[in-house]
């Protein structure tokens, strides 16, 4: 059985491979139209929380809510700055 880990559980290891970031780049660019496709795929209801947990509509709205963060760190990234902007709980 697998079992998902926590987010603030996470850890993750640096990027030392500059070849990843482009592919970084273009994944989180195309998730927009990756959740469309997704979302329309879905004849359920979207705004439905079952057990607590978050809707789709509550999990695509944080996506959007983290864009800015994704965008400030991809460009400190490439500005070669040693620590990137936090992320608050």
């Amino acid at each position: 059985m697998i079992t998902k880990t926590k987010w603030f559980e996470r850890t993750f290891s640096p990027i030392t491979d500059n070849g990843v970031f482009p592919c970084i780049l273009e994944r989180l660019e195309g998730t927009a139209a990756r959740l469309r496709s997704k979302a329309g795929k879905l004849s359920g209801n979207l705004t439905l929380s079952v057990d607590g947990k978050w809707s789709i509509n509550k999990e695509v709205g944080h996506l959007i809510d983290l864009e800015p963060l994704w965008y400030e760190r991809a460009l400190q990234i490439i500005g070669h700055q040693k620590q990137l902007l936090l992320a608050h709980k």
